[in-house]
């Protein structure tokens, strides 16, 4: 199966996005409760 380039930027940007959005937020609620913790 082909999947032009273009199609395949359109895809992987907004996942890429979202995933390290996601990633973020939790490492930094992660970091301010140890934070609290100590």
């Amino acid at each position: 199966m082909y999947i032009k380039t273009g199609d395949m930027a359109l895809i992987a940007i907004p996942l890429h996005a979202s995933v390290i959005g996601l990633a973020s937020s939790s490492w930094y609620c992660v970091l301010h409760w140890r934070q609290q913790d100590v």
